[in-house]
């Protein structure tokens, strides 16, 4: 009998800085995921794969000063070619915003063939895959984060609407 070989795994690890606070991230993240249950993410050059994602919140266990929320995302591919992924978003603070990281892992597809592919271009695409998707990440934190600014008012604008309130009860 035959011992079975252990499957080749890629790792990828890929970080992007957000304007977003630390404690609205995760939160962003996870609404960016829930609103595109099918993702279309890229492949080669200008083809994308549409993903069927899945995703849940966990308690970040590589952060041993805080406790906080981290996010597990995996998907699964249509297209048999392009690899399954599994992975977990996590967020650090980095004034003034935060550094969102992608580390996660897969399983190139096809075989030998399909190793030998990954080492030689298939674990550059992955980074670059991983890179396109946390540009559409932080694109999407960072439209987020100035639309919720935009909507609270400063305390400039508070303090003058005081200031507005109490003369007109003067």
């Amino acid at each position: 009998m035959r011992a079975q070989k252990a499957p080749h795994i890629t790792s990828l690890f890929r970080t992007t800085m957000v304007e977003a606070p630390f404690s609205s991230v995760i939160e962003y993240v996870t609404d960016f995921f829930n609103e595109r249950p099918q993702l279309r993410v890229k492949a080669l050059a200008s083809t994308n794969v549409t993903v069927e994602t899945q995703r849940a919140l966990v308690d970040d266990k590589t952060d041993a000063v805080r406790g906080h929320d981290a996010l597990t995302i995996s998907w699964q591919p249509r297209w048999s070619a392009f690899p399954s992924f599994r992975g977990l978003a996590t967020v650090r603070p980095q004034s003034p915003g935060s550094i969102l990281a992608l580390e996660g892992s897969y399983e190139p597809p096809g075989g030998l063939a399909g190793q030998i592919f990954d080492r030689l271009i298939g674990g550059r695409l992955a980074n670059s895959t991983m890179d396109h998707l946390l540009d559409r990440l932080r694109r999407y934190i960072n439209d987020r984060h100035v639309a919720f600014q935009q909507a609270c008012p400063t305390n400039e604008q508070l303090n003058e609407s005081e200031r507005s309130h109490r003369t007109e009860h003067s």
